[in-house]
């Protein structure tokens, strides 16, 4: 069984401007992944930094050539194992990596009942 991906990019407008001491944002193209299997569902986003040379439609193509074989996880171990992820790092796509991190843990959140917090072994 694969997921379903959705993978897109969308311009969030700010309500007031965004300023530091070197420039001024109003606006930010960030990207977005949905995974599903039919019945569960799980969400990522990223928010590509130029900094790090990285924009929402760089991540986007990655996103695209890494989750065409991605495996449906049934633990947190899981992902952190998949070779997605690593292959994302290793492109230096950052944002992409924590949009399809985030993803892959809501889904399986979401598969196990659980809350993101538990999930992940913390105490609430």
């Amino acid at each position: 069984m694969a997921f379903n991906v959705d993978i897109r990019v969308s311009q969030m407008d700010y309500k007031a401007p965004f300023r530091i001491a070197r420039w001024t944002r109003r606006s930010t193209r960030n990207i977005f992944i949905r995974l599903s299997d039919g019945t569960h569902v799980g969400i990522g986003e990223g928010a590509p930094n130029r900094r790090y040379a990285e924009n929402a439609e760089s991540a986007q193509i990655v996103l695209n050539k890494v989750t065409k074989q991605l495996p449906i996880p049934n633990s947190v171990e899981n992902i952190q194992r998949l070779p997605a992820l690593a292959q994302l790092i290793d492109a230096e796509e950052f944002s992409a990596c924590a949009a399809l991190e985030m993803a892959l843990l809501d889904y399986l959140g979401q598969k196990l009942k659980m809350p993101l917090w538990q999930l992940l072994g913390l105490k609430g």
